[in-house]
């Protein structure tokens, strides 16, 4: 492989494993395996938005249809399939590094 950076040597392996990292741990989340990254779930979302129109007293709360758009996001079961699998490596990840990951939710609230 080609040496990238000022003659420090190759980084490309540590940034793929700092992506694949990132990824595993904190975007492949079992929310996300729910609704897929970027996507919402309808019930959080509208009360969400109840919430702020209640904090700032809005005579009109906006739909959460003219909050959050889908139309961006990829197909539902593509993307649920790929964070399928994304758990899937960071269980198998776990196991054999030693990990532990001690989230209980898919927040990283414990």
């Amino acid at each position: 492989m080609r040496q990238i950076g000022l003659g420090v040597g190759n980084h490309i392996d540590i940034e793929k494993r700092r992506l694949e990292y990132v990824y595993q741990t904190l975007m492949a989340t079992p929310e996300a395996a729910a609704v897929g990254i970027g996507d919402v779930d309808d019930g959080r979302l509208a009360a969400s938005v109840a919430t702020v129109a209640e904090s700032y007293d809005l005579a009109k709360p906006p739909a959460p249809t003219q909050v959050f758009n889908r139309g961006f996001l990829p197909a539902a079961d593509r993307h649920r399939q790929l964070i399928a699998q994304a758990l899937a490596t960071r269980r198998i990840h776990r196991r054999t590094s030693g990990c532990e990951d001690r989230r209980t939710d898919g927040n990283g609230r414990g």
